[in-house]
């Protein structure tokens, strides 16, 4: 059945989900094949430390159920046999789920988080839980119990916000409108990496709707972009976004792409989003609020780490085990939130940060009433190598980093992350810009995306 050469597998992981389908559909490929493949790229590429677990049983047994389908005509959709893995922080039905943390090595959740279970209901196969900083908290995967994940551009480098791990390239990330996603885990929404738009269109039309199971969702219709005239738009610039410290190759490539989207005829316009310089105290305050909330049940009864300490009274109990078993940046998270939360501090932190959230969601609505989307930054300094990260002061580092991309989690907006051009100062390590949308506006964020990729054309990774 197989046309394509394994043995140089590295074109073959380069195809968008729907080139894979159509080789799966014309019987030049399988699913079983395809496994195989990404299993392969996953040994050569070890040394990047993206994944805390390998599920190869698993990824067999599913994309064997996918051959058989397929041999039958009956396949789920376009994903059905696509490899996918799942951040370590989503719950997997009996399947190691640590949040790269001591806490939970061992836990084994039994059930999966909704985004899993339509994942597998569509019929993917998984590959793996791949790495991350302990509880998500950090920005460069150096905070993880099982080591530091490494930048597929260039091994020496921390993988700044980007490291999805089974396909060791360029990112394309999404995050969905926070309400309307649809997870069973508290706070956040989960976002989807992939090489291309089209295959993060495809997989959030398998994800998005109501979770009956959380409570945070909603049940909308996400409108159709059949109107979106993609020769009629008006994007903004926020001023607010042009900061002091914004490194000289990212100001320089976010004007190359204002240039090529008015040569492409659309229109620019400044705007104002005037309380964006609150947006990460708003963030830190609400997080470490809901981090001390969320927290108390880590506490070695139970499930997760216990210490073995005996003779220990409850109080002890639970301090030493939180001690043992959370690393200073979870702590620090819990300790300022319950801060945030006493009853002399609540309408002075909390309560103000809750406003401040409505205000830095009114300048969105504003300035959506004049423009179609928004372009941005994504970070505002260069990635570092781990030498350099480590002489930094981590918290406060990771905390500045987010300074384009918190506003829009704020105010529960669409946002895309794309790779637009190679930083020539920097290692030629990929420069992305931030595309946001409208409330709801999923599918149009997702077809101007498109439409700024193909204007792009920015290279892919290729592994020799």
């Amino acid at each position: 059945m197989l046309k394509v050469n394994l043995d140089n597998s590295w074109p073959l992981l380069n195809r968008s989900i729907n080139e894979i389908h159509h080789l799966f559909r014309t019987r030049q490929l399988s699913p079983s094949d395809l496994f195989e493949a990404c299993r392969q790229r996953i040994r050569d590429t070890k040394m990047l430390n993206s994944f805390i677990t390998c599920t190869d049983d698993l990824g067999l047994d599913q994309s064997s159920k996918s051959n058989e389908r397929y041999l039958q005509g009956k396949p789920f959709g376009l994903l059905d046999g696509i490899p996918i893995s799942i951040k370590d922080n989503f719950n997997t039905k009996n399947i190691r789920t640590t949040c790269a943390s001591k806490m939970l090595e061992n836990y084994h959740p039994p059930f999966n988080a909704t985004v899993v279970e339509k994942l597998f209901d569509s019929g993917v196969t998984l590959m793996g839980k791949t790495n991350m900083d302990e509880f998500a908290m950090g920005s460069a995967c150096s905070e993880s119990y099982f080591g530091s994940a490494y930048h597929p551009w260039n091994s020496s480098l921390n993988c700044k916000f980007c490291l999805k791990s089974e396909n060791p390239k360029t990112i394309t990330e999404s995050k969905p409108v926070d309400d309307k996603n649809c997870w069973f885990i508290t706070g956040g929404s989960s976002g989807i990496m992939a090489r291309n738009v089209n295959d993060v269109r495809l997989v959030f039309t398998c994800l998005h709707g109501h979770d009956p199971r959380d409570s945070t969702t909603v049940a909308v219709e996400i409108e159709d972009c059949e109107h979106l005239d993609l020769n009629n738009l008006t994007i903004g610039i926020p001023v607010e976004y042009d900061v002091e410290n914004l490194s000289p190759t990212i100001s320089k490539a976010w004007k190359d792409a204002e240039h090529m989207l008015r040569d492409a005829g659309l229109r620019i316009e400044r705007i104002s989003l005037p309380h964006t310089g609150y947006s990460l105290a708003c963030y830190s305050i609400l997080n470490s609020s809901e981090v001390a909330s969320n927290f108390a049940c880590y506490d070695g009864i139970e499930y997760g780490y216990r210490t073995s300490k005996m003779d220990l009274n409850l109080e002890d109990l639970y301090i030493t085990t939180r001690e043992e078993a959370l690393n200073d940046i979870v702590k620090s998270r819990i300790i300022a939130g319950n801060y945030f939360l006493l009853n002399q501090n609540y309408q002075k932190f909390f309560e103000k940060s809750l406003r401040i959230r409505r205000l830095i969601t009114e300048d969105f609505v504003r300035a959506f009433q004049t423009v179609d989307f928004i372009l941005t930054p994504v970070c505002i300094t260069h990635t570092m190598n781990y030498q350099e990260w480590n002489r930094m002061d981590q918290t406060e580092e990771a905390i500045r980093e987010d300074y384009c991309t918190q506003p829009a989690n704020m105010a529960g907006l669409p946002a895309i992350s794309l790779p637009f051009k190679l930083d020539s100062d920097n290692h030629h390590l990929p420069i992305g810009l931030q595309i946001i949308g409208r409330r709801f506006n999923d599918y149009q964020l997702l077809k101007f995306s498109e439409k700024f990729q193909q204007l792009a054309q920015f290279p892919h990774l290729i592994f020799e």
